[in-house]
């Protein structure tokens, strides 16, 4: 990770560990705008921090590419959903109409367990469907790149094409280890420094007016 990764994310840390602690003294409703953001938040530098893990004890990056395909997703969904905060209650099950925890769950068989979960989620969202990742993305014009500047929906694009093809990207990273000189630089540790200054960036610009 280069200078200006930890420069970014060091930044992010205080000001979100700072300004949380202040929201959640306040004791804000679950469904609320204020809520999300720390909680999404939390996660965000979670997961960035188990990549910084991952990358020092050497694992695939496959599963680096995973998480960050799921950070570029929910910053996505997370900008929409502040965009129409009349879809935060939505989001937290508001639509809900049965509780998981009253199913007979001894009784159903894997199928209608399974069934059931799914059921479940969906019924999170109004009409029974979540809205695709690419119109969220569209409408808070994070959809294409331009000015120089990678979009979020571009980001998810490109991991979830090298998670569909993960172990055949794989291969060729054992390859590429044997043919690598020692010093080289790391193109692709490159592009994921800057793809995640960029969730960063893009998580900010909101977050800032929510706890502002």
């Amino acid at each position: 990770m280069n200078d200006m990764f930890w420069e970014k994310f060091r930044e992010m840390k205080e000001k979100c560990n700072k300004n949380n602690i202040s929201i959640l003294n306040l004791k804000p409703n679950v469904a609320s705008k204020e809520y999300l953001s720390v909680m999404v938040s939390i996660y965000l530098i979670e997961d960035i921090e188990n990549i910084i893990k991952l990358k020092r004890v050497g694992y695939p990056k496959r599963y680096l590419d995973s998480i960050i395909r799921n950070m570029s997703e929910q910053i996505i969904e997370y900008k929409y959903i502040i965009k129409h905060p009349k879809l935060i209650k939505e989001y937290f099950g508001d639509n809900l109409s049965e509780d998981l925890e009253k199913l007979d769950v001894e009784n159903l068989t894997v199928n209608e367990m399974l069934n059931k979960l799914k059921e479940t989620g969906e019924a999170r969202f109004n009409g029974g469907k979540r809205l695709s990742i690419s119109k969220m993305a569209k409408d808070i014009k994070e959809k294409k790149s331009k000015d120089n500047r990678i979009s979020l929906y571009d980001i998810f694009s490109f991991k979830a094409e090298l998670e569909h093809n993960s172990y055949f990207n794989s291969i060729f990273e054992e390859i590429e280890k044997v043919k690598k000189k020692e010093g080289e630089s790391d193109l692709e540790e490159w592009f994921d420094s800057m793809f995640i200054e960029l969730i960063i960036d893009a998580f900010l610009r909101t977050y800032n007016l929510v706890v502002v």
